[in-house]
């Protein structure tokens, strides 16, 4: 094997011209193509997708587009309400409905373009049977003047919109509606009578757009959010409100307009990943430069580093970007992964080179002397990669990214070092004052020592073990969700307008709507039997089975009323009242409607009158049939696991889902696929460094320092009260590979067929490993400035990991191996 690295290594020192524009070329096709990769902003791409929870959550995402939507949020300054700024608000809604990306725009509840006579109409339907009968009886004389006197005394009230309502429904239908809404939280949080949606202190209004296109298309939301800008830009141009109490027309000061929602979200992050991705790759590969050319003053050694770090990193991110057609958020910081670790191999030839030259040899001789150590690095890159590439077979999306990515950008880092270092080393003249990093009180440190350097070591493990079990996990969608300024005006939205956050989703599914609906009614009945004391939104409210629209057509029926029946004896009753005649006109013309036992409330007809955005949030129609959705709203998370055993003991064919069981199935897999991928990375570094060693003392000693730094990394987080997430607990995998690496550095210098003792080789070999961590940590390390927290807290848990297993490598493992004398 040597042979043939010496081979390759002489190939690529007399073809260096070759082998430079061919990496030239990479980096120029590389780059355009980074360009056509889009990044996946869907933080269910970022979770495991095998949970029951987690599939129920894709499928309410996927068929009722409950994400897809833009809510323009207007804030009035302190001592303001939102009323003051009606005409602004009109007019940014008026603007809004011409903007050519938006499908619909909704302002308020009872909004022009919905007929919701198509449900007072038919309000007998929607009462049920029980209700209904009860409101028949208001039809008999004797009920019938006592419900308009309650009429006349509600005219107390001031208001035009009363006595409209009066005159519309004398008889309190609509009240008895109402006691039916106001156990529905969907909409108990706005008030009917207001004007929109506006919050409860008088402040805020929020109206909602339905966009034509879809939610994680970044150019469409670009597009979206910059048609947005401009009619908030002409709105303002044109609408200056002034203070009505104010004889000199003072204007008021300007209202807030916040737009928020998937679509923001989608650009942010978007944006956010590629920023974060410039940033990681240029500091983290600047300040690795900055550190080489500190170390050796070589400019052929740091163009080395450029170019064999950028082109590894660069495709690395392509070809993984291009084979599945985006990149997750995890992608942002891979490049810095790869120029932390990719590097290693580069500094410890480089080392090995320049100890060469200083002990004689030729540029030729030193450059084949490299062969004995490529072995070295190739196999410290192979463990990298095998602990990446566990990664791979775990249900983390994102971190199967990483790992891929990771994996690969070391396997191209392996062969571009190959070949760029003995091309770039043949520029290379000694001038006489090479500068080669050594660590010459690191052996006699060891030499020493050795006891303090174990016992100290010892003691370190044992009080690591003692708070290992203050360590936090915290496994939820809350810790890896990017934190954007849109995501900031959802939460100041769920705040103001006092949405529930603990929602849990009941959904049913099947080729029929009435056997669906059918099935929520007995979700309904059955909570209430149990004393269940949630409340829930359920597509009921608006849709009946039509078993229960059949029974109250045959109330209607048995009650024999008609509505040339019905008028003379409102009519009378309402002169007895003190009404004037014709008073309820408009309610007579309804009655044909309301008292007609063949009238129906059905899907179709809500869609056909208006009112398909109000009831998509809870019915959808696909290819294979209806979907529908009971919203549940429990007052504890404790609540929720229990409520889904009730659920499930209802109707085993519900679907149910929530965040709160989303983490719980998070938490639930945590340990399991941590295990696993511990198990694969474990497995595959001791098999690599055992096929190359040929013993198990010597893959022992190996994989020593690894285990330390684990331990040691494991202490201080928890003493330091750092909290770890689904991203950082999977930088322990990670760790393996990266710390081992440098026990295989010294161990194979010892067993190398060159008779030196450790002295003698471990000031270089250690100023090697010294170097190498330092700039593995800084790859990992700038990942701790980034704005992304998940990504943040992995890159600390590594660069800490890194720090122990080079302290355990330079020290214990030297400590315990002695002198190997020739």
């Amino acid at each position: 094997m040597t042979v043939r690295y010496e081979l390759v290594l002489d190939f690529a020192r007399r073809r260096r011209t070759a082998v430079l524009i061919s990496g030239l070329v990479l980096a120029i096709g590389g780059t355009a193509a980074l360009t056509r990769v889009p990044f996946e902003s869907d933080i269910l791409k970022l979770i495991p997708q095998g949970g029951p929870a987690v599939q129920a959550f894709q499928t309410y995402v996927d068929h009722f587009d409950s994400l897809d939507f833009v809510y323009v949020l207007f804030d009035a300054p302190p001592g303001h309400t939102i009323s003051e700024y009606e005409d602004v608000v009109e007019a940014y809604f008026a603007e809004l409905r011409t903007v050519p990306q938006i499908e619909y725009v909704d302002a308020a509840f009872f909004g022009p373009g919905r007929d919701w006579d198509y449900l007072l109409d038919r309000v007998l339907l929607l009462l049920g049977p029980e209700g209904a009968r009860s409101a028949l009886a208001k039809f008999e004389p004797e009920n019938l003047e006592a419900a308009l006197l309650r009429s006349r005394e509600a005219l107390t009230i001031p208001g035009t919109s009363v006595r409209e309502l009066i005159q519309r429904d004398p008889l309190g239908l609509v009240l008895d509606l109402r006691s039916r809404f106001a156990g529905n939280k969907a909409f108990s949080q706005f008030d009917p009578a207001a004007d929109g949606y506006v919050s409860s202190d008088g402040r805020s209004r929020l109206v909602i757009a339905k966009p034509i296109g879809p939610a994680f298309d970044a150019t469409f939301c670009k597009e979206l959010l910059d048609e947005l800008a401009d009619v908030e830009k002409r709105v303002r141009a044109t609408n200056v409100v002034t203070n009505e109490n104010d004889q000199n027309d003072e204007a008021l000061p300007p209202v807030l307009i916040e737009v928020a929602g998937a679509y923001r979200d989608t650009l942010e992050a978007e944006t956010l990943i590629r920023s974060e991705m410039t940033f990681n790759t240029f500091v983290s590969l600047g300040l690795l430069l900055a550190v080489v050319f500190a170390v050796f003053r070589s400019y052929s050694i740091l163009l080395c580093a450029a170019t064999t770090l950028g082109l590894a990193g660069l495709l690395a991110m392509v070809v993984v970007g291009l084979a599945r057609g985006d990149l997750l958020a995890a992608a942002s910081g891979g490049a810095a992964m790869v120029f932390g670790l990719g590097d290693d191999g580069l500094m410890l030839l480089y080392v090995r080179f320049l100890e060469e030259r200083a002990r004689g040899a030729s540029l030729e001789a030193a450059t084949r002397c490299l062969s004995q150590t490529v072995s070295s690095v190739f196999l410290a890159y192979i463990t990298t990669v095998a602990t990446f590439a566990a990664l791979m077979f775990i249900d983390f999306p994102s971190l199967e990214e990483l790992g891929r990515l990771v994996a690969l950008g070391m396997l191209l880092s392996a062969g571009l070092t190959l070949f760029f270092v003995p091309a770039f080393l043949s520029f290379h003249r000694s001038t006489g004052r090479d500068r080669s990093p050594r660590l010459p009180r690191l052996a006699e440190l060891v030499e020493r020592r050795p006891t303090a350097i174990l016992w100290t070591a010892g003691a370190l493990t044992v009080a690591s073990l003692l708070v290992l079990p203050r360590l936090v996990v915290i496994a939820s969608l809350e810790k890896i969700q990017p934190h954007t300024e849109g995501s900031a005006i959802e939460d100041e939205l769920e705040e103001r307008f006092q949405l529930e956050k603990n929602v849990m989703l009941v959904l049913a599914q099947g080729p029929e709507l009435d056997p669906v609906l059918e099935k929520h009614r007995t979700l309904e009945r059955e909570l209430m039997a149990r004393a269940e004391t949630v409340s829930f939104s359920s597509p009921l409210v608006f849709l009946p089975p039509s078993s229960e629209q059949a029974a109250v057509s045959e109330l209607i029926v048995s009650a024999s009323l008609t509505a040339d029946g019905v008028s003379p004896r409102l009519d009378q009753a309402a002169k007895a009242a003190g009404f004037r005649p014709s008073a309820f006109r408009a309610f007579e013309e309804r009655l044909s409607v309301l008292l007609d036992p063949g009238e129906r409330i059905t899907f179709d007809g809500l869609l056909q009158h208006g009112l398909g955005p109000v009831v998509s949030r809870f019915v959808v129609r696909e290819d294979e049939g209806y979907l529908a959705a009971t919203y549940l709203y429990p007052e504890t998370d404790s609540d929720v696991p229990r409520l889904a055993g009730v659920v499930a003991a209802i109707d085993p064919s519900f679907l149910v889902t929530g965040q709160v069981l989303v983490n719980g199935e998070l938490r639930a897999s945590l340990l399991p696929q941590f295990l696993k991928g511990i198990a694969i990375g474990s497995v595959a570094v001791i098999l690599l460094i055992y096929s190359d060693f040929r013993s198990v003392r010597l893959t022992l000693l190996c994989l020593l320092p690894t285990v330390l730094g684990l331990l040691w990394s494991a202490g201080l987080f928890a003493v330091a009260g750092i909290e770890l997430d689904l991203f950082s607990i999977f930088g322990i995998v990670m760790a393996i590979g990266i710390g081992v690496d440098y026990g295989v550095h010294i161990l194979h210098r010892l067993q190398s067929n060159d008779g030196r003792k450790l002295s003698e080789f471990l000031p270089w070999t250690g100023a090697a490993i010294a170097l190498a961590a330092v700039t593995t940590m800084i790859g990992f390390g700038t990942l701790a400035f980034s704005s992304y927290q998940p990504l943040a807290r992995l890159g600390v848990v590594v660069a800490t990991n890194v720090l122990f297993a080079a302290f355990a490598s330079l020290l214990v493992l030297p400590a315990l191996l002695g002198e190997r004398r020739s």
